[in-house]
């Protein structure tokens, strides 16, 4: 049965950027994570294994801008991912440089193959054209 209130609340977050944004990340968020489950990674850790790989010797704070990330957050990927030898650190204190290890270079190719099935994923979902303009335009929004 549908009150008053009901159709407030569905007027209110249909017309919510914050609530439309959130629940479309929790949904890219599953396919994310569902696409990147059989390398045992999450989809911030292969973001920063293709950044490490394009940018070898890359310092933790650099990897935060190219990522969005504070530092802290790729400290602690950065931790998980040399515990599972996918890269390695080297230097000091705040010279702290990452490379990706034999095995991390390895697992390169099998990430590319988690973005393809996380990109069939939302065409699925969404269609091409629409998941298109909508990458589109959410980079041009967090660009400007």
């Amino acid at each position: 049965m549908s009150t008053d209130t009901d159709v407030r609340l569905d007027d209110f977050f249909s017309g919510c950027l914050f609530f439309s944004v959130s629940r479309l990340q929790r949904d890219l968020n599953r396919m994310a994570e569902a696409a990147f489950r059989p390398l045992g990674l999450a989809p911030s850790q292969a973001f920063l294994l293709m950044a490490v790989a394009e940018r070898p010797d890359s310092l933790v704070g650099d990897l935060a801008e190219i990522l969005s990330l504070a530092p802290s957050t790729i400290t602690r990927f950065v931790d998980k991912l040399t515990a599972m030898e996918l890269c390695e650190r080297h230097g000091q204190g705040r010279q702290v440089q990452i490379r990706l290890t034999d095995k991390g270079q390895e697992t390169l190719p099998a990430i590319h193959v988690g973005w393809k099935r996380l990109f069939a994923s939302y065409n699925d979902a969404f269609g091409q054209d629409q998941a298109i303009r909508l990458t589109q335009m959410i980079l041009k929004i967090t660009r400007d």
